[in-house]
């Protein structure tokens, strides 16, 4: 590939999510395709390819974020829902399940009446905080480049009202089953 490919790439994949951020991620692939004078499947391809995820995830990782900035400023979820483009409070829920485990009135409140128990264990990739709730584990940071400290603040950060605790929890002690067998593990 020469260095006029690579920019001409480039500059298609800059307008694409230009365009995905300017219609707040309510485009079809269809219709973007067409503004890049592609089709949709050379499209799809290439964006696939030079971003590592498809343009389904990425316009849900922008109505994702839009959601979460909604939520943030007090709307109500279902408000959130419909200025998000989602059909919903069910698919706001939906949406809250997959990317972010917690529900969008928990993700409101901050994890406000959770209990999050957290645990140093040693993994495969060096020392492991495993954070865990009794519906399973919620969090895991890697202490190797930023040290404990580093790791445990930015783990507790992501959720300022929740009551932490430094024990080892039913669910954390099988912190290490995670890099043997993810499936095995219960994930919240």
């Amino acid at each position: 590939m020469t260095d006029t490919d690579a920019s001409y790439i480039y500059y298609v994949l800059k307008r694409a999510i230009e365009e995905i951020d300017d219609a707040e991620g309510q485009i079809t692939l269809a219709d973007l395709a067409a503004r890049m004078r592609m089709s949709v499947t050379n499209f799809q391809q290439l964006f696939s390819k030079w971003t590592g995820i498809s343009t389904k995830i990425f316009k849900h990782y922008l109505t994702f974020e839009h959601s979460k900035q909604l939520l943030r400023k007090h709307h109500s979820r279902l408000d959130t829902a419909l200025e998000s483009g989602l059909s919903g409070r069910g698919r706001l829920h939906d949406f809250f399940i997959t990317w972010e485990a917690v529900t969008p009135g928990r993700f409101a409140q901050k994890a406000k009446g959770a209990v999050i128990c957290y645990t140093w264990v040693d993994s495969p990739f060096g020392e492991a905080l495993i954070m865990a709730t009794l519906h399973g584990i919620c969090g895991i940071s890697f202490s190797i480049e930023t040290g404990r400290e580093a790791s445990l603040a930015d783990m507790m950060k992501r959720w300022p009202n929740a009551e932490f605790q430094n024990k080892t929890s039913p669910t954390s002690e099988n912190g290490l089953a995670f890099f043997v067998e993810p499936s095995a593990v219960n994930l919240h």
